[in-house]
């Protein structure tokens, strides 16, 4: 699978791209591939990730739930704008990491 996500990005003087997108305290990344948003998205638009399964036959139907969980986790993230919606949002991030899991040792996840 492969995961594209939003980032704010600043063109220095010589024309080299940096992300100034903030990150969780401690993680890093080796590389990060810059693509240009043809629609010319503007600031405060939430936009979703954008993931393709790209998966063997075997392994295709696990990563489709992935993906299908992924966006549900997302959107609860989206939609949480009370306390009340904070359990959906622990219940369906919980679900992902498992499935993540399950995917990285290749057994399904215990609630399937």
């Amino acid at each position: 699978m492969i995961e594209a996500e939003w980032h704010a990005v600043w063109r220095d003087p010589e024309g080299v791209l940096m992300d100034i997108t903030p990150r969780p305290q401690g993680m890093r990344l080796n590389k990060i591939a810059f693509l240009a948003d043809a629609d010319g998205h503007t600031k405060g638009e939430v936009l979703g990730n954008v993931r393709k399964n790209l998966a063997r036959s075997g392994r295709r139907k696990m990563v489709d739930r992935y993906i299908a969980q992924a966006e549900r986790a997302e959107q609860a993230l989206y939609q949480a704008d009370d306390p009340e919606q904070d359990a959906l949002v622990r219940e369906e991030q919980h679900k992902l990491l498992e499935l993540q899991e399950a995917l990285r040792l290749g057994h399904k996840p215990g609630w399937a």
